[in-house]
């Protein structure tokens, strides 16, 4: 065999510029190990750290399955919290009692019914209060009504207008005042019908009492225009019924006209008929 020469082999270089643990046998030296004394101490062991006991597993308590139907309270084991339990797994600490609103609801709008109906009361009232005493005053004025009669009607008839001015009466806020003129119905129907002048009698009345309904009913038939309202009797005699009759025509307002027919309504009344009956004529 031919002889071969030995040729080491470079060592190979540590990746990175590092220098690696591995040496070459060229560089490997051999360092003498020195063995310890035979008389030296041991070397003490390093502690080693104590071993934890194994922890329990934790206790687990499965929740109660949830149910349908009324609310149930559950009890958990090693707590004495009371839980309420509910269809939809709500948990509350303690249930609450609601109060129902619809009766309170109910007393306060009854109790606003009462204070309206109250209102509408003194409402009314105020007013009713408001326009008699603007009645009282004669808030439109004073207006006349005059009045013919016949003579044996005089004195009841004069009685009457002097009880129903000093009692301030309003008709459609006027204070009127009544006056009284006692003519022959002859004379009257005269005037009346255009067979002499309005100046004979003092001028167009309001309202006319006559001895008997015949007057009346010559004027309707003749001229009917001067009928203000239907002639109405409040006293009667022998051959005689006192028809009261309201006139209409030139100087008689409606003011006039309707206390004309208020006058006649108050003739009717027993103070005014007991003074017919002193006259000698009994009541209508």
């Amino acid at each position: 065999m031919g002889r071969h020469s030995l040729v080491e082999d470079p060592a190979p270089e540590p990746p990175h510029g590092r220098s690696s643990g591995y040496r070459s046998p060229a560089t490997r030296t051999s360092a003498p190990r020195t063995a310890p004394p035979r008389n030296a101490p041991p070397r003490p062991a390093a502690p080693r750290p104590p071993r934890r006991a194994p922890e329990p597993p934790p206790s687990f308590t499965p929740a109660p399955p949830p149910e349908q139907g009324p609310e149930r309270d559950v009890s958990t084991t090693g707590s004495h919290k009371a839980i309420s339990a509910t269809g939809s797994h709500r948990a509350i600490g303690k249930r609450r009692r609601r109060v129902a609103t619809w009766p309170i609801a109910c007393l306060v709008l009854v109790a606003l019914l009462g204070l309206g109906w109250l209102g509408w009361g003194w409402a009314s009232g105020e007013l009713n209060s408001r326009a008699e005493a603007q009645a009282a005053s004669c808030a439109e004025g004073d207006a006349s009504l005059r009045v013919i009669v016949t003579p044996s009607a005089e004195a009841p008839v004069k009685a009457a207008a002097t009880r129903w001015n000093d009692a301030k009466t309003v008709v459609h806020g006027h204070c009127v005042n009544i006056t009284v003129d006692a003519m022959a119905s002859q004379r009257v129907l005269d005037a009346l019908l255009g067979q002499s002048e309005l100046t004979s009698i003092r001028g167009m009345p309001a309202a006319w009492l006559p001895e008997t309904s015949w007057w009346i009913s010559e004027l309707t038939t003749k001229k009917p225009e001067m009928i203000g309202s239907p002639a109405q009797s409040v006293a009667s005699a022998r051959s005689a019924d006192y028809p009261y009759l309201g006139l209409s025509g030139n100087g008689v307002d409606d003011v006039q006209k309707r206390a004309a027919q208020t006058f006649r309504g108050f003739l009717t009344e027993p103070a005014q008929q007991a003074d017919f009956a002193a006259a000698g004529l009994t009541a209508a």
